[in-house]
């Protein structure tokens, strides 16, 4: 019992509202790199988007998700995905 206390107080040491302001301005500011493939960028945005909202409602999250994910795209890719 005692390593699951030890534990809980761990991730209570990384849930705190600092981390979660610096994931939200990680997340607003996130851009598409050179060579991440849009994968690897979705999956980066949806763990910023939990570590800095993390009892969002699925379809606000859904929303916000989609909307920077599009924000974060090169113009020439921006352009085609909302031709969509």
């Amino acid at each position: 019992m005692k390593w699951a206390a030890r534990n809980d107080s761990l991730i209570a040491g990384f849930d705190n509202p600092v981390d979660s302001q610096k994931a939200w301005r990680s997340f607003q500011t996130a851009q598409l790199g050179v060579g991440v493939d849009l994968l690897s960028h979705t999956v980066a945005l949806n763990a910023l988007l939990d570590r800095a909202l993390p009892t969002l409602n699925d379809a606000a999250r859904l929303e916000l998700l989609l909307e920077r994910f599009v924000e974060s795209l090169p113009d020439n890719l921006r352009e085609k995905a909302q031709m969509f």
